[in-house]
């Protein structure tokens, strides 16, 4: 039959440098102990008493093990530095964990779900922090297909900026720490939603009219609008550029006639 080969993992690179570490130790010690070793008692000049000898050996040891561990510690930081997992950072309570990995691998009812909507609202003076609408001139444009996909991103992007309101709520009542934590929770939030107005933009693109795709740039404003509120001064702008553009190509081609 044969070996069989599962057993424990093999040690990893830092065990095998901290045992080669530890040999080196132990094999300094020792010479350094035989070089401490019995002497002759009748020289009583150069006779060592047996505390001095252990003092000797306990301050060997001690800067033996401080340069080991100054070593092992220069590889563990390297180790850090160079991992390719997920840095993290100080588990939270078991509960609010648990709850966490729940609402990621399932659905909260939709009854719970609009609950939670209904206890945090815009607040009056942030007009903007809405989920945007598709200008009309632009909707006009699409199938009904990409319509309705567009209106899923549009729900599933409110409970995002619901979140927000949450988040503001919760960062007018907090002092110290905890406000500059939720004030970057915001800032990381909204810049996110942003991605994702961006996202919504690239997915129309391909339906728009091809002269009007440079209105899916990041350069156009997003209000409450997803194309900004002055699309109808987007547009001439380009149909003016388009003209000039075919005016321009028109000269070129006379001349070479």
């Amino acid at each position: 039959m044969a070996d069989d080969t599962r057993g424990s993992p093999p040690p990893s690179w830092k065990d095998e440098m901290l045992g080669m570490f530890n040999t080196f130790k132990q094999e300094i010690t020792n010479q350094i102990q035989e070089q401490l070793g019995p002497v002759d008692d009748s020289d009583s000049e150069h006779s060592v008493s047996s505390g001095e000898k252990d003092r000797d050996s306990s301050q060997v040891n001690n800067l033996l093990d401080d340069y080991v561990g100054n070593t092992t510690s220069g590889f563990d930081n390297l180790a850090d530095e160079f991992s390719t997992s997920d840095k993290t950072g100080p588990a939270v309570d078991s509960k609010l964990a648990t709850m966490v990995e729940e609402l990621v691998k399932e659905k909260l009812p939709k009854s719970k779900l609009d609950d939670l909507m209904s206890k945090y609202l815009r607040p009056e003076n942030c007009k903007l922090l809405v989920s945007p609408k598709v200008n009309r001139a632009v909707w006009n444009q699409l199938s009904q297909n990409t319509k309705a996909t567009d209106r899923a991103f549009q729900k599933s992007q409110q409970y995002f900026i619901t979140a927000v309101y949450a988040m503001m709520s919760a960062c007018e009542k907090a002092t110290g720490e905890m406000k500059s934590v939720l004030a970057h929770s915001l800032v990381l939030a909204l810049a996110g939603n942003r991605e994702l107005n961006l996202r919504r933009r690239e997915s129309l693109r391909p339906e728009l009219n091809s002269q009007f795709a440079s209105l899916c740039n990041p350069t156009t404003p997003i209000t409450d609008q997803l194309f900004g509120d002055d699309i109808g001064k987007e547009i001439d702008e380009v149909n003016k550029a388009n003209k000039l553009s075919k005016k321009m190509s028109s000269k070129r081609g006379s001349r070479k006639g």
